[in-house]
């Protein structure tokens, strides 16, 4: 399971759906800044539920990547999540 703040620590030749998951985000970011923070469903904080959920999501579709998008605050907090 790799989180984003260790992206760093990878080589970026071996991250899966580098280019998707770029996209995702700045659309993510789109979104943000059109409508403001808090218009969607939005929590305090990503927690380790809420990645254990992703992780429960992954493994019931047999994806490898998700992406956990919260809007709550007028910066974007994402994580992605790999499996």
């Amino acid at each position: 399971m790799i989180f984003n703040h260790e992206l760093t620590r990878m080589d970026t030749n071996k991250i899966l759906l580098k280019q998707e998951v770029f996209e995702i985000v700045g659309c993510a970011l789109e979104v943000l800044n059109g409508l403001g923070c808090g218009d969607t469903k939005t929590v305090d904080h990503i927690t380790d539920i809420d990645r254990a959920k992703m992780i429960n999501y992954l493994n019931l579709t047999g994806l490898r990547v998700g992406l956990i998008l919260n809007f709550e605050k007028p910066k974007l907090e994402w994580e992605r999540i790999v499996v």
